[in-house]
């Protein structure tokens, strides 16, 4: 399993159940097939807060990415004219305030 993909509240329930009853990180996430870094991560954030939740993203997110900034450089080069509605089809969605 990929360590950016969050997983599901049953199954860092099912972690947390399995180190409450002494069991060790490795054997937990060999028998889940986690990564060993994402069963500390979880039972690190129960021991924290005391629940099991999956929280939002840290700061502020990025107006446009990447990928979305290279589609948008590439449609604006063709053309210069493009509006919003014409970037929403490509799937470069933003607000009115990154255009202008």
């Amino acid at each position: 399993m990929l360590p950016h993909k969050e997983l599901s509240t049953d199954l860092r329930d099912a972690i947390i159940r399995q180190f409450q009853n002494g069991n060790c990180y490795s054997k937990i996430a060999s028998v889940f097939g986690v990564l060993y870094s994402i069963v500390q991560g979880i039972v690190a954030c129960w021991k924290t807060l005391g629940m099991n939740i999956n929280m939002p993203q840290k700061g502020w997110p990025n107006k446009l990415q990447g990928r979305g900034a290279g589609k948008v450089g590439v449609i604006m080069k063709v053309n210069p004219v493009a509006t919003r509605e014409d970037l929403a089809t490509v799937g470069v969605s933003m607000s009115k305030s990154t255009i202008t």
